[in-house]
């Protein structure tokens, strides 16, 4: 009986990792060059876009001006303008808060061992990223293996 109930168990913590996370904020990485993102064209001095008017011209930085009034051709001369500087400030250390259930299978340490912890074990074993705020390695081995799976597992069921 304890086998079945265990198998439902993992069923169930399967099929709702598919629904936790359809819509949650885990990470995927896709490196730089696959992805495909639309380039801009500028337009060439002289030719604004969208064109102008009959009773305009374009202007030094493709703008459309009214005719007959300044230098369209030449930016405007540039003037000094001071830079304000910033005051240092002493460096201090900002506290890393406790993760006081880690070792019980607290994979975000939100406190609570739940099932979403469960799941970001499994994502991290099926070569999934994950939150730099994650770290699924519960026995402090330096590697996620079984041993990690259990203390989780073992937090969800109560034991």
């Amino acid at each position: 009986m304890k086998k079945i109930n265990f198998i439902l168990a993992i069923i169930f913590l399967t099929l709702s990792f598919l629904f936790i996370f359809k819509n949650d904020a885990l990470a995927v990485y896709v490196p730089p060059s696959k992805l495909k993102l639309p380039t801009a064209t500028k337009p060439k001095p002289g030719q604004c876009e969208p064109p102008c008017n009959a009773d305009e011209k374009c202007s030094w930085n493709n703008k459309c001006v009214p005719r007959g009034g300044g230098n369209p051709t030449q930016p405007p001369a540039a003037t000094a303008t001071p830079i304000p500087t910033a005051t240092p400030r002493p460096l201090t250390a900002t506290p890393v808060p406790a993760c006081p259930k880690k070792a019980q299978g607290d994979a975000d340490c939100d406190g609570n061992v739940t099932f979403k912890d469960y799941f970001y074990y499994v994502a991290k074993k099926a070569g999934g990223t994950l939150p730099t705020t994650v770290n699924v390695d519960f026995n402090g081995s330096g590697t996620v293996d079984a041993a990690d799976r259990a203390i989780v597992v073992n937090s969800l069921l109560g034991k």
